[in-house]
Order: C-alpha cells, then structure tokens, then sequence
C-alpha cells in the first residue's frame, strides 16, 4: 500500500448557524438538544500531525450525545462510516443505508451524502486519501458485516489519533483492514429507497421525521393531491416497494436506533402504533430475520 501524507482529524465545536461546507476539509453537520436548537458541529481536517506525515488514514472519534442531522457533502477521500454504539443513518442519492453497530458503510471518494441519528452514536471512522487504497475496493456504496477483527482493525487505526504509530505498523494494520474488507461477504443493506419526485419526496421524509403506522393508504395519497391509484402506481415506480412495504420498512428502520439506546420493545412499539409487542416483533422479525431483543446481541 501506498503511504498518503494526510493529518489526523480535528474536532472542535461551535454553535449558530452552520456555514457552507468547504471542499473536503470541513464537515459540518447539525446536533438537536432537549429544546430542539441546533448546534453546529465541525469536524476539520487540517494539516499533518507532528511527527506522522506519512499516515495513509484518518481517523476520527466523535461522540454525539444527542439526535443530529448533517449536510451533504462530499470529499476527495474514501470513508469507512462505523458507529461502535448506536445507529447512524448514511444517506446518498440512492436511499438511505441504517447502520447498527454490527455493520459499516464504506462510502467511495466523491460519494454525495449525509449522516443524521435519531440518538446519541459514538462514531469511529476512517478517511483514505485515493492513492492509500488498494485495487479492487468497491466503487459504489457498500455495506460490510463487521466481524470481531475488522472491529478491533477499525479501533486500532482510530487509536492512531492520539498514539503515534510507527509507520510500518500503521501500513500493516490498514493492509489487514482491507483484506478483511474485501473477504467478508457482501450483504444486503439496511437501505431505504427514496421518491424522487419533490411531493413524493416531502412525505417520505415528513413520515421519516414522525414514523408511524397510522399513516394508510387514503391519507398518504390526500396529502400529496393524489388518487388512491395514481399514488400507489407512482409510490412503487419511484421506490421500487409498495406504500405498504416501504413504510414497514421505514417502521422497522426506525425502531433501530431507540432500540440500541436501550428503549423497551413496548414503548417504541407502541409509539410507532402498533397494538402490542408481539405484533411489532412479528413484523421486525419478517423484515430482519431476527426478534428486536435478538438483534443488538453480539
């Protein structure tokens, strides 16, 4: 592998407005408190580290302790987004990939997109510059299995933060890192289609924001100024899933989050609308293979 000269990553904090995204080197992304304000977060990526020019990573610990939503943006580096606790929410033109702490989202060099939670997430992740990374990475979004090792790979390189690595070391454990990156299985995606037309789009997002089965078929279409017929016909061209599917999905999806923060199964199944535990477990089951209390266990 090819050593890049790039720094270690930066945080710091501000609050107000969020200023425009600058090419690759800030991400700002927005943090809501218990009042609902927003507070800017700024991750920046600024020059080499003393004594690490060469580092082919950067590698970033943050831990946000609320529900946030970033911008879009894109940068020149690969990103490898990991969350060690919590579900975090990587969305691209495609959909919206969810991301529990079992798995990661590898996010290609100049990839469009955003991150948001609906919970506190203690995120681990990784940027490559392009001339770091070895052939035959995929180059498209994809969604990887974190096995035990990939997990302690991931770690180990964000520990490169604060404890210089000897260069060697530091090039033999990326390598590692991809070859187990490139073993494991491709599995299918926690991903969410979106609609692309705009009225379309505005209620797949405003049902997102306040997830719920009460939502049917009859209100959905009112509120976009559709016929019953012309909504569902227009829903499943833009998503490829019924209205039906797709909100069962976007339920399931959402429960993910309050699920890892340790919510019991009867409220958020309630708060989603669903009469009882076993009928939100029935369903969680059908679309993930597993009971909710199944799922987050090692």
């Amino acid at each position: 592998m090819t050593a890049g000269v790039f720094s270690m990553a930066h945080l710091r904090m501000s609050v107000g407005k969020t200023p425009k995204v600058r090419s690759g080197r800030v991400v700002f992304s927005r943090r809501y408190d218990k009042d609902n304000r927003d507070h800017a977060i700024m991750l920046e990526l600024p020059a080499r580290p003393p004594g690490c020019p060469w580092l082919p990573v950067i590698p970033v610990a943050l831990d946000v302790p609320q529900a946030f939503r970033g911008v879009p943006h894109q940068h020149a580096e690969a990103q490898l987004v990991y969350a060690c606790q919590g579900v975090v929410r990587v969305s691209v033109a495609a959909g919206t990939y969810v991301v529990p702490p079992q798995r990661a989202v590898w996010v290609p060099p100049g990839v469009e997109h955003h991150t948001s939670s609906r919970a506190a997430v203690r995120f681990r992740t990784l940027y490559f510059p392009p001339h770091s990374l070895p052939p035959l990475l995929p180059e498209a979004c994809a969604v990887v299995e974190v096995s035990e090792l990939m997990r302690a790979l991931i770690l180990r390189c964000v520990s490169f933060a604060t404890t210089a690595p000897t260069e060697g070391f530091a090039v033999r454990v990326l390598g590692l890192l991809f070859e187990e990156f490139r073993v494991l299985p491709a599995i299918p995606p926690l991903c969410l289609g979106m609609p692309v037309s705009p009225r379309l789009l505005r209620l797949a997002e405003s049902f997102l924001e306040t997830p719920t089965l009460s939502l049917d078929i009859d209100t959905a279409a009112a509120r976009v100024g559709l016929s019953r017929r012309t909504f569902l016909r227009q829903f499943q061209g833009e998503t490829g899933l019924s209205f039906g599917q797709w909100r069962q999905q976007a339920l399931v999806l959402a429960s993910l989050s309050r699920l890892a923060a340790g919510e019991s199964v009867l409220g958020v199944a309630l708060d989603l609308g669903y009469q009882s535990p076993s009928a939100f477990s029935a369903m969680f089951r059908r679309v993930l293979g597993v009971a909710p209390r199944e799922y987050f266990v090692p």
